[in-house]
């Protein structure tokens, strides 16, 4: 009996009484009669689901049954025979591995240890499979782990197998962490290969045919059967050519092998090469018979892809897939019916109609309905690692049913199971659009989604079947589906508007789209709120209800558009047309070149209609002048009217306007008239970046539609936009950050979200709002709090000192300081803590004695302003601390909980004594198994120590910083034996983080990572620097002005350095231009420079030159900055866009290219911080003096004085300046130096000796350097007055070579000389002339005499 029916029956008796009773006494009877109508309702349920697959409760995305006749769930893989003894399914393996398939080997080994356990005879099958694949490495250590059972075979092989490895004197870990060109200057003889490998091989071959074939059975037949089957099919998809002979002969012989041997179909390998045989032969209906409430989940994946597709229909499946019970359905149906019609409550009433679709679904199409829900069944499974695979299949099964919400959900749950699967063919390019959907800031990236999209498809099931890919396949219309929702998601939850005047109460407008109609009690349980990364508990939800509302398409008619897109546009407009409803108005704007006309807002769809098919493909495309124009037919209303503008270009803008334009044209007029402009970008020409430029300027969302069909789709989800906007209000809770973040996310899945950055509106010291809208109290005052510089504190009867760490603190500031118990979000025990300022960067705090055990928050008030410490601090009892064991990852912990194979670590958890884990940490699965799952929800951070850092990290740590990591998320781990923890090829998972920050640094946007025992690896495509100071030069209104492109990139987080190296570029091509503030100066500029950077190394330089919207076309302003290990740059450099043009004695003279900084900026070496200064000087415009040269070479200057430079410290002045001719050939050079300086002179044998006076110098000469001529001829004439030579020098250098052809001709002379007074390095004054030459194949000459008390000398001799 169906254990529903056994608690229905024994429930009956009571629930009768009951109700009689209270018929009786409470004389209620309505309610009563609807109570026992329900229950009627509930015990048919209970004898229905004895017979009919139905859900043990509600999950995420849908309920979920057990199959007919069988109250036990589907395995996954669940065998339809008796399982074949382990020893047999080895023999398989090896035979498998002896022809070659040591991929398949593996696959089938990796089965048996998830069936049977791992021990070691499959160590040893682990290495035989190695060995023949030609991993020695790998294979040598699992022989040693299978020394136990080991056969007569073994031994020899092991031998071989250590012969074969002998030579390998390879460190692995340094290996992993070199490039190509470190590992060949490391190994210039290339890297030492692997000793004898032939014997190893022959040896495992023998040993594995010989395997294969023994005993009563011969395997090795079976394996010939399945790796001649596996040939055959991947000839079949590759060239379409079959062997009709040999496939039905290969049938034939799994037939025999069925006869004799029903056991090997316990195999997934041998069922799944029956079914490519029936594909091979066409014969579809025999899949769909053949299914199964046994079968799992591959064949029943492949049945559904052929039934979606048309290969198989209804009357294909038999047993419980072919039909529903009519009667049984007919019972439920109807007192579903009339517990709907009576007076319940709406969840109540939503479960119903749900239960009632999902009967009527299973009447309409039962195979579909089995398939689906048996498929779902399988994510239950413990352990089960393809739930992404299977809810992208019951996605496309939904989608055919046209229950769109259903496949949405279905997509999210497979993007959120995805970490669990292990294939990387499948999950590389999930990953890749999952970071997508994170990074709204690359805007271009989602033309790439429909191509990985397609790899992912391509990757989900375990049979590739032929012909599914066609332009009418299920899987080619899914891939655009999803491709759509993907483009779709990233806007679901949008922030239209932020207004912190009110500062710290904050109002926001959001859209949030959900998948079900949710009431804001509801959607408040879904979201989750944060400003400045804390979580924000109490806030309001208002859903904003409109009169009215006005759309109005703009739709690009350009050549472009001429086919296929220009007749989907039109029937996009004409349905959505035809769909308005209410009070919504809908109007037209055609354009090209230029607005080709308006229909203006109407009601009536003929209007639209009319208007559409008028639709021609001509002309150009003009989006900003239609999208001002649009703009200005809207009509003022009031915010009760919802206005919504939305752009479809295919192409891109034919006169590119930059940012500040857009934002004032476009963006303050929708503001004014309360505008959300949203943006489609049709096809792969489309400016992305553009686009979603003007879109951003109004508060709206840029999406992206692949193909023209799907206009329509994308219309109707931004006109039901309406639907779901949210007016939000809160009050901020840090009150110490002034450049802040509001942060809205949907928890169903860690990629629906928005993030809205603004600024406090500041206010001076008399309480006004200051001029440039920053703070003073943060700007110049330098107030911040950084945290504690201890997190963990073993509780004691006496009271604990930590230093609170930060800066700006002053002596007289008035702080309060609360430690408040973290109870998994909420706070328990709160104490107050005593704070005596130390210093302006340190408050010591006196922790209470005896305080609990647990995690707790900091709260800090300062001067008026909070900060949140989140999970700050752990107080626990020194020595109770426990140790959690996976492999090679040792977690220690202070509270362990185990339930079943999860286990849950809390109180200041650690990985192996350097990741330090700020909240609690789960690990799912057995600790004996090869993988577990490691779940983290508050992030982490890595400590750093005195002796052991370098770079960054030494940094951090001199700074009593931490590297904080943001939540990791769920990742798989590995015990890998075939490794050691150190090694490159250590198997681990790859996770994505929506940001990483390294303080007062940098910043990687959605970074890869992979976390490993001893380190953690980091990759990303976009690099956001953080330096110090950035932001007080250049305050930009948006992120994106310091976000680099990277050209190349290495990341490694070890527990004693940060190691990023970072090559990368700014801007590029693009014409976007950002609005910013050069101090307090309002600029408009478009990004370009370079940035290097190696954290090791302490190498952080960066070029930035911008152009400037009301400078010249052509002119820059630039700032390059470079820091040596310290949080303050030690050179800085801007150059301005001047030009001033004097005219001396009738000569124009332009002075451009001026340029001011600073260099040897150390307060510690105040003395030589140098002020820099420099300047380009031109005269003798070639178009003024010659024309008709000047319109074939270009209007250069006949005389350029440039880089001519001023160098000004305590101790120096410095001037110099390059003259050049047609600004290309040099001709002289001249120096100036005054003060305290460094000189040299060979001939007096001074090398950068200090001196002090005064030193010029002057050279004349040409120089001229090309590809094959290198020519210099120069002289250098000195005047020196200093402490220890007065005098003159002179040199002269004459470098000729050419390379034309076969001539090479060079020729090298040099001379110097110099004369006046030279006080010795033993202080003895001297007069002395010296000259010295020298000439290619000729012997040096010299020539000196010098006089002084000591006597007259001759070339060092002396004369008296």
């Amino acid at each position: 009996m169906s254990i529903w029916l056994q608690i229905g029956a024994g429930l009956l008796p009571a629930l009768i009484i009951l109700l009689l009773y209270l018929m009786i006494i409470r004389r209620n009877v309505v309610s009563s009669l609807i109570l026992l109508l329900m229950f009627t309702a509930g015990l048919s349920l209970c004898v229905f689901h004895s017979r009919l697959p139905f859900s043990d409760g509600w999950k995420t995305a849908s309920w979920k049954a057990a199959p007919a006749g069988n109250t036990d769930a589907v395995k996954p893989d669940q065998a339809q025979a008796d399982a074949l003894p382990a020893d047999e399914t080895i023999r398989i393996i090896y035979g498998l591995a002896a022809r070659k398939q040591t991929a398949e080997a593996a696959e089938m080994l990796k089965q048996l240890i998830a069936d049977h356990g791992y021990d070691a005879s499959c160590a040893l099958a682990q290495a035989r499979i190695s060995a023949a694949s030609g991993d020695f490495t790998a294979a040598r250590v699992l022989y040693e782990k299978s020394k136990t059972v080991w056969d007569d075979s073994a031994p020899r092989e092991y031998n071989a197998v250590t012969e074969a490895c002998a030579s390998r004197s390879v460190d692995t870990v340094l290996l992993a962490h070199l490039d190509s060109a470190d590992i060949a200057a490391l190994y210039p003889e290339g890297v030492p290969d692997s000793g004898n490998t032939a014997e190893a091989a022959r040896l495992v071959s023998d040993y594995l045919e010989q395997a294969g074939s023994g005993g009563d059975a011969d395997y090795s037949e079976l394996a010939s059967v399945l790796a001649s089957t596996q040939e055959l099919y991947d000839t079949f998809l590759t060239s379409g050519e079959k062997d009709d002979g040999r496939i039905r002969s290969l049938e034939e012989d799994l037939d025999q092998w069925e006869t004799d041997r029903p056991e090997v179909f316990s195999l997934k390998q041998v069922r799944e090469a029956r079914m490519r045989l029936q594909i091979l032969q066409g014969d579809y209906s025999s899949i769909a018979a053949d299914l199964t409430d046994e079968s799992d989940y591959h064949e029943i994946m492949v049945a559904s892809e052929l039934y979606l597709n048309g290969y198989v229909k209804k009357s294909d499946f038999t047993g419980s897939y072919a039909q529903a019970d009519d009667e049984s359905l007919r019972t439920v149906t109807d007192q579903l019916r009339k517990i709907l019609k009576a007076d319940v409550d709406t969840q109540t009433g939503k479960q119903v109609e749900e239960l009632l679709n999902v009967y009527k679904n299973y009447k309409e199409d039962a195979p579909m309905y089995r398939m689906e829900q048996n498929l779902l069944n399988c994510t239950d499974e413990r352990g089960f690692t393809d739930s992404s695979k299977v809810y992208l299949q019951t996605a496309k099964m939904e989608l055919l049913k046209d229950r769109e919400d259903k496949a949405k959900e279905y997509i999210g749950l497979a993007m959120d199971t995805a970490a669990d699967c292990e294939d990387p063919e499948y999950t590389g390019p999930m990953y890749q659009i999952m970071g997508i959907m994170a990074n709204k800031d690359e805007a271009e990236s989602l033309k790439d989604v429909a191509l990985y999209t397609d790899n992912v498809l391509n990757n989900q099931l375990e049979i590739v079947l032929p012909e599914t890919a066609s332009a009418d396949s299920v899987q080619t219309q899914f891939s655009g589906y999803m491709t759509d929702y993907v483009s779709m998601q990233r806007s679901a939850v949008n922030i239209s508007s932020l207004d912190a005047s009110a500062f710290s109460e904050i109002t926001a407008y959001v859209q949030i789209e959900t998948p079900v109609d949710y009431s804001i009690d509801e959607l408040k349980s879904h979201i989750t709120v944060e400003d400045c990364g804390a979580q924000i508990s109490e806030y309001s939800l208002e859903k904003v209800e409109y009169s009215s509302a006005n759309m109005l398409l703009c739709c690009d008619v350009s050549g472009s558009m001429q086919g296929r897109p220009i007749e989907d546009s039109r029937a996009a407009v004409i349905s959505m047309a035809e769909s308005m409803s209410g009070n919504a108005r809908l109007g037209v704007i055609l354009f090209n070149s230029s607005v080709q006309g308006l229909t203006d807002f109407t009601v009536q769809p003929d209007v639209i209609r009319s208007t559409a098919e008028s639709m021609t493909a001509n002309g150009g495309t003009n989006i900003f002048d239609t999208v001002v124009h649009g703009l200005e037919s809207f009509p003022k209303n009031g915010p009760e009217v919802l206005n919504t503008l939305v752009v479809m270009s295919d192409g891109q803008e034919n006169n590119s306007h930059s940012a500040e334009e857009i934002q004032t044209a476009i963006g303050q007029a929708a503001k004014d008239k309360s505008i959300l402009v949203h943006c489609l970008g049709l096809g792969s020409e489309v400016d992305a970046n553009y686009l979603q430029t003007i879109a951003q300027s109004t508060g709206g969302t840029y999406q992206y539609v692949t193909d023209s069909s799907s206009l329509a789709v994308f219309y109707q989800n931004l006109a039901s936009q309406q639907n779901y906007t949210y007016k939000l209000q809160y009050r901020a809770t840090d009150t110490l950050s002034v450049d802040r973040e509001l942060k809205v996310s949907l928890n169903d899945s860690e990629y629906l979200y928005d993030i809205e950055a603004y600024t406090l509106p500041g206010e001076n010291s008399e309480g006004e709002s200051s001029e440039d809208g920053q703070h003073n109290l943060v700007y110049l005052g330098g107030l911040s709090i950084q945290g504690l510089d201890t997190r963990l504190l073993f509780k004691s009867v006496n009271p604990a000192t930590v230093h609170l760490l930060g800066t700006g603190f002053k002596k007289n500031d008035s702080v309060t300081v609360q430690m408040m118990m973290n109870n998994n979000g909420t706070h328990g025990l709160t104490y107050d803590v005593k704070a005596e300022f130390k210093d302006e960067n340190t408050f010591n705090l006196t922790i209470p004695p005896s305080v609990a055990c647990g995690v707790y928050d900091v709260k800090v008030k300062i001067r008026g302003r909070t900060a949140y410490l989140d999970r700050e601090l752990t107080v626990q009892v020194q020595g109770t601390e426990q140790t959690t064991a996976f492999g090679p990852y040792v977690f220690t912990s202070y509270q362990k909980q185990t339930v079943g194979d999860s286990t849950l670590l809390s109180g200041y958890v650690t990985l192996n004594n350097w990741l330090c884990f700020k909240g609690d940490l789960v690990l799912r699965g057995s600790l004996d198994n090869t993988q577990i799952q490691m779940e983290d929800s508050t992030g982490s951070y890595i400590r750093y120590y005195s002796g052991r850092s370098k770079g960054l990290a030494e940094l951090l740590r001199s700074k009593n910083m931490v590297l904080p990591l943001p939540s990791l998320g769920t990742l798989k781990l590995y015990n890998d034996i075939q490794h050691n923890a150190s090694d490159k090829d250590y198997q681990v998972d790859v996770g994505i983080i929506p940001q990483l920050t390294f303080p007062s640094a940098f910043a990687l946007n959605t970074p890869g990572y992979s976390l490993y025992p001893d380190r953690l690896t980091i990759n990303a495509m976009a690099f956001t620097t953080r330096f110090p100071f950035q932001d007080k030069i250049f305050k930009p209104n948006d992120g994106k002005l310091f976000t680099f492109s990277v050209k190349e990139f290495g990341g490694i987080l070890s527990p004693d350095n940060i190691d990023v190296t970072f090559d990368g570029e700014l801007g590029g091509d693009s014409d976007i231009y950002y609005p910013a503030k050069l101090m307090s100066l309002p600029l408009n500029i478009r990004p370009s420079g370079t940035l290097k950077l190696d954290t090791m190394k302490d190498i952080y330089e960066i070029s930035l030159y911008t152009k400037v919207l009301f400078f010249q076309d052509n002119e820059k302003i630039g700032l390059s900055a470079k820091w040596d290990g310290k949080l303050i740059p030690s050179s800085m450099e801007l150059k301005l866009p001047f030009k001033k043009t004097v005219v001396v004695s009738g000569v124009p003279i332009t002075f451009d290219n001026f340029r001011v900084g600073v260099e040897h900026f150390d307060i510690t070496k105040w003395m030589e911080i140098t002020l820099v200064g420099k300047m380009d000087a031109s005269a003798y415009s070639l178009k003024s003096l010659v024309p008709k040269v000047a319109e074939y070479i270009g209007d250069l200057s006949l005389l350029k004085l440039e880089n001519s430079t001023l160098r000004l410290n305590y101790v120096k002045m410095e001037a110099e300046t390059t003259a050049k001719i047609l600004e290309h050939m040099e001709v002289g050079h001249a120096l100036l130096k005054l003060g305290y300086f460094p000189y040299t002179n060979q001939l007096l044998n001074m090398d950068s000796e200090n001196v002090y006076g005064i030193h010029g110098e002057v050279q004349l000469g040409v120089g001229l350097n090309t590809n094959n001529c290198d020519i210099n001829l120069s002289g250098t004439g000195k005047i020196t007055v200093t402490n220890r030579f007065v005098g003159l020098s002179a040199d002269g250098d004459c470098h000729f070579y050419i390379h034309w052809w076969v001539l090479v001709n060079r020729f090298n002379a040099q001379g110097m000389s110099t004369a006046g007074y030279f006080l010795d390095h033993d202080r003895v004054g001297t007069f002395t002339i010296r000259f010295r030459s020298s000439a290619d194949n000729q012997k040096e000459q010299n020539f000196s005499i010098s006089a002084s008390k000591n006597g007259l000398y001759l070339n060092e001799k002396k004369v008296f």
